[in-house]
């Protein structure tokens, strides 16, 4: 399936797979009733066999410590590293995630900075040989 048709309820389901397979992290049946569902309410979202409501995605996202809205971003590959990025971002004061923005440009910065170096290097060893 494409990104661009990709559904929502395919991405909620790989973002919620990716959280319950963090290091930590609790059960399915856990999760369901954390949130007051049945104790199977979780493995039904992840089996299609359910579609969650607004109240029930608030509550997932607020037992993991995210805001709803990550829940629905395509993550692609890396759902699991960039949603225990986003739960450690949302542990900091509000004050602060302005200079982790900035500190996470600045890495960026440096890795392009990085990358380019490592690609003229490669063209030099080319133009040697």
């Amino acid at each position: 399936m494409s990104n661009k048709n990709k559904k929502t309820s395919d991405i909620l389901r790989n973002n919620l797979i990716a959280l319950l397979n963090q290091e930590d992290a609790v059960s399915m049946r856990q999760l369901s009733l954390r949130i007051g569902a049945s104790d199977s309410y979780v493995q039904k979202l992840l089996t299609d066999q359910s579609s969650p409501s607004l109240q029930k995605i608030d509550a997932i996202s607020d037992f993991f410590g995210l805001d709803t809205w990550t829940l629905f971003c395509d993550y692609e590959d890396s759902a699991e590293e960039s949603l225990e990025i986003l739960q450690l971002i949302n542990q900091l004061p509000r004050s602060i995630r302005p200079h982790v923005l900035e500190y996470m440009k600045f890495l960026l910065k440096q890795n392009e900075d990085i990358q380019g170096k490592l690609a003229g290097e490669t063209n030099v060893r080319k133009r040697r040989k």
